[in-house]
């Protein structure tokens, strides 16, 4: 799964976003959802998928070098606009491989996808 995931993507305003669904049927193919709610926020509702990293926003900066480079990772908040600045500094530090989850938790709730609570 190189790049060629990127194209199913919609591109906006620089940043490859994927719907919720989109998403959770790449995680399965072998994508990485990276969880960049605060702490405070994820406690009650996490995404339950075989690979999610939990990296709050706050974070980042200081630990991106730990995301894997070689592997597609989508990055997921509440609504899609945390992980969409996530994005955009992944893309300033040299990553390609990455691309946001449009809507977040809250569109993945309402599609019904699975959720541990």
């Amino acid at each position: 799964m190189r790049n060629n995931w990127l194209k199913t993507g919609y591109h906006s305003n620089g940043v490859i976003n994927f719907s919720p669904r989109q998403s959770y049927d790449l995680s399965r193919k072998g994508a990485i959802i990276v969880d960049v709610r605060e702490s405070y926020m994820n406690r009650f509702k996490m995404f339950n998928v075989e690979k999610v990293i939990y990296m709050p926003f706050s974070e980042l900066e200081k630990s991106y070098q730990g995301l894997p480079v070689d592997q597609p990772l989508i990055f997921a908040d509440v609504s899609g606009i945390k992980s969409r600045e996530s994005v955009l500094f992944m893309y300033s530090k040299g990553y390609e491989n990455v691309a946001n989850m449009a809507g977040g938790m809250t569109l993945w709730e309402r599609e019904g996808l699975p959720v541990t609570k």
